[in-house]
């Protein structure tokens, strides 16, 4: 089983690539994703860049290390924003202002203050996309990728999707306003083009992949986690 999100995940370091020749042929089942692969979860600003590399649609982003460029890129994108730690942080990295001041409080926090110790070293700053979540799951084997049950997870702390986020409040699944046609189309968009990209890259995705997307289905949440299934979380513009 995956690790609690309450506490700092360690599969992010993967397995090397000779432990992966080492493992026996089928039955014997590889839990975890490459190294390579696993920094899918390790940084959201490589999975961002990996994202742009494969047609993987995503927010407008910037990665910062230092407080005034952030707050310069800010005035300048004039837009709501959502300020994420780069690293892990045991589901609590990502913060959603509801005011410049609260956005201005988090980048200081991050990258001032050290809030998040190493994991907030680097911040990005993403446009924000509201939407309703619904995640998607495969299983991948690195080439294959087999869909299974559409689900929806909650976040954040308070009723009415309030509050800070949390390392995960729940989940239901299947999700009803996921028709097969859309399923369909969301994991063309989003899974295939994930392993495809990963493949390329060499990069064994024998792992947990996720994606998420606002109403204009544009990824919003990427990573990789133990099971050898592909996760992708969208907002589809039919939700109305």
């Amino acid at each position: 089983s995956a690790p609690s999100p309450s506490v700092p995940v360690t599969y992010t370091s993967g397995l090397s690539q000779p432990t992966m020749r080492s493992v026996p042929p089928a039955p014997s089942i590889s839990t975890t994703p490459s190294g390579a692969a696993a920094r899918l979860e390790g940084s959201k600003a490589f999975a961002r860049e990996f994202a742009a590399r494969h047609a993987i649609p995503g927010p407008v982003v910037r990665t910062f290390r230092e407080v005034e460029p952030a707050l310069a890129w800010l005035d300048e994108f004039n837009k709501p924003v959502v300020v994420k730690a780069d690293g892990l942080a045991a589901g609590k990295g990502v913060i959603v202002p509801e005011s410049r001041v609260d956005t201005e409080r988090a980048i200081f926090a991050f990258l001032a203050e050290h809030s998040m110790g190493e994991a907030g070293e680097v911040i990005l700053l993403e446009q924000r996309l509201v939407g309703e979540e619904v995640s998607l799951f495969g299983i991948s084997d690195g080439v294959t990728l087999v869909p299974l049950i559409s689900a929806q997870d909650h976040k954040r702390v308070g009723e009415g999707n309030t509050g800070l986020s949390t390392g995960g409040m729940g989940a239901f699944a299947p999700v009803p306003r996921v028709t097969p046609e859309l399923e369909a189309e969301l994991t063309e968009i989003f899974l295939r083009r994930a392993v495809d990209g990963m493949a390329a890259e060499q990069r064994c995705i024998e792992g947990v992949d996720e994606f998420g997307a606002d109403p204009g289905q544009r990824a919003f949440d990427d990573g990789v986690v133990a099971g050898g299934a592909l996760r992708t979380g969208f907002a589809p513009p039919t939700f109305g």
